[in-house]
């Protein structure tokens, strides 16, 4: 098990390579002129030749590209700000608690609803509460995003004054941008729980369990559902890398300081250096959670476990057999 981790963590290497390269291209070749849009339109062309220069914008694509990947990889640094001069690996350092907060609990929440809303519907093929959460499925993919999060705004801020509307500073702060993030999950959730669950209940090994007088919750919590944890596993650790990368306009509707509204910002002004690093940092956490999620397969599943550990034995005995033949 050890060895694939190490074997998954090496891959990453040239995945976020390709990334850093991929958005580096297209951040290069993107119109405008961002020195420009520092010193404003005023400002003398030499002014601007000079800041360019020390900002090390004028040398050839090739050589900057090299620069940007010995940075990245060997001091993880991504640059500062063409704005305000700042740090971008410390401003995303600093904004990734919030952005992470917000994707977990978002996620926690969606589970700890629509996996009961899953398993209900499951149990109850084509009644009421099937047809219920079916629906409700519908519907909660269907209400964009940022809809749904104005409409928060307006309900618990506004006209209820229960919860605060924008910035950050106590859990009460969280609980709409959460809300507003898992409301699709939760439907997502439901719907992903739903039909696994079906599929496994229509197996053999459930037919035969209910013929030997096996109480149905058992057959549903301990045969059924372990078995159809790896889709569900999958969606949920997708759900938190991708509202790490997928939270923007969560940030910018409720002004929280993540790196979602960092990234905007940097996009908004032209800020190379703030969006590659956004980029390559998402792209990071991506990778990170497919690792978690591999992991998180071989404890749902044994017979995965059982397939490493074969694989890793196969190979140490064919290891042995070459040093005995030699």
């Amino acid at each position: 098990m050890l060895r694939y981790i190490l074997k998954r963590l090496l891959w990453m290497i040239p995945i976020l390579v390709a990334v850093t390269v991929l958005i580096f291209t297209i951040m290069y070749f993107v119109p405008g002129d961002p020195v420009r849009i520092m010193m404003g339109a005023n400002a003398e062309e030499a002014e601007v030749e000079a800041k360019r220069e020390a900002l090390g914008l004028n040398r050839p694509y090739y050589v900057r590209l090299l620069d940007y990947l010995k940075d990245v990889f060997f001091h993880f640094d991504f640059g500062n700000s063409l704005v305000d001069g700042s740090s971008v690996t410390k401003t995303l350092l600093s904004r990734f608690p919030r952005t992470f907060l917000i994707a977990v609990l978002s996620t926690v929440f969606a589970a700890c609803i629509g996996t009961p809303l899953g398993i209900t519907a499951a149990t109850h093929p084509n009644s009421l509460r099937d047809r219920l959460a079916v629906f409700f499925s519908l519907v909660g993919v269907s209400i964009p995003g940022f809809w749904l999060a104005l409409m928060l705004v307006i309900l618990f801020s506004l006209k209820l004054k229960l919860l605060p509307s924008q910035g950050i500073g106590s859990f009460a702060h969280y609980i709409l941008p959460c809300l507003s993030a898992g409301f699709m999950t939760i439907a997502l959730q439901t719907r992903q729980t739903r039909s696994c669950l079906v599929e496994a209940l229509r197996e053999d090994y459930i037919t035969t369990a209910r013929a030997k007088g096996v109480v149905e919750r058992d057959i549903v919590y301990k045969h059924a559902l372990p078995n159809a944890a790896i889709p569900i596993i999958t969606h949920l650790c997708g759900a938190i890398g991708g509202k790490m990368a997928g939270n923007l306009v969560i940030e910018n509707v409720f002004a929280i300081p993540g790196i979602g509204q960092f990234l905007i910002r940097s996009i908004n002004n032209r800020d190379y250096y703030g969006v590659q690093g956004a980029v390559i940092f998402f792209a990071f956490i991506l990778c990170v959670m497919n690792l978690i999620t591999d992991v998180l397969y071989a404890y749902a599943d044994p017979r995965i476990k059982a397939q490493f550990e074969d694989s890793s034995k196969r190979k140490k005995k064919a290891e042995a057999g070459e040093e005995s033949a030699a």
